[in-house]
């Protein structure tokens, strides 16, 4: 009666019982990826908000500090042009109306001095040798974008 059972069953009939569970099984895990590929990407997302609002806290409170120096740049200059002043005045070198305006045309000088820097600067931002290479490859401009 055995032998009857064995021989009753196509071969490869387990083969075939085995390929739905497997293909049960390989959906399981695919779907197990995808979900946790899809909560990994959901994590990396709400890592990058969260260090884009540090970011912009961060920066905001950087300008506020840079002002903050800025005006204690300036401040700490005022006195210490009124201190050179005041010692001007102090050792009779010059009346106190005089050493307020030695004061201020020194300062003038200066301003004269870094504003020339800043011009002599400003130059280097209108990438002329990039449009002049670009200008040259461009159909119809030939020459137009060589400059002296």
């Amino acid at each position: 009666m055995q032998q009857e059972s064995v021989s009753e069953k196509a071969p490869g009939s387990e083969s075939r019982a085995a390929e739905p569970e497997a293909a049960e099984e390989l959906t399981a895990e695919l779907k197990a990826m995808i979900h946790s590929s899809s909560d990994m990407v959901r994590d990396f997302l709400e890592l990058l908000a969260v260090e884009g609002r540090l970011a912009g806290r961060s920066l905001a409170a950087m300008l506020m500090l840079a002002i903050v120096l800025a005006l204690l740049v300036v401040a700490t200059w005022l006195f210490l042009a009124v201190s050179i002043a005041l010692l001007l005045i102090d050792q009779g070198v010059l009346s106190p109306p005089m050493a307020l305006l030695a004061t201020a045309g020194a300062n003038a000088l200066l301003a004269l001095a870094v504003w020339l820097v800043i011009r002599r600067l400003s130059g280097n931002l209108a990438f002329r040798e990039f449009i002049g290479a670009v200008g040259s490859i461009l159909p119809g401009r030939e020459g137009k974008g060589e400059h002296s």
